[in-house]
């Protein structure tokens, strides 16, 4: 898409993804999932 609009957008870096001990990404989002709900993110 970014191609398609020529806007002037270069990918300069991709880190590795930081886990939580128990698997999970390092999100501010994850800080919300009861420990049910970190299980079940897991467990696909």
């Amino acid at each position: 898409m970014a191609r398609d609009l020529n806007l002037p957008v270069d990918v300069v870096v991709v880190l590795a993804t930081i886990r939580e001990a128990d698997s999970l990404a390092l999100s501010s989002r994850n800080t919300y999932l009861d420990e049910d709900a970190r299980r079940r993110a897991h467990s696909d």
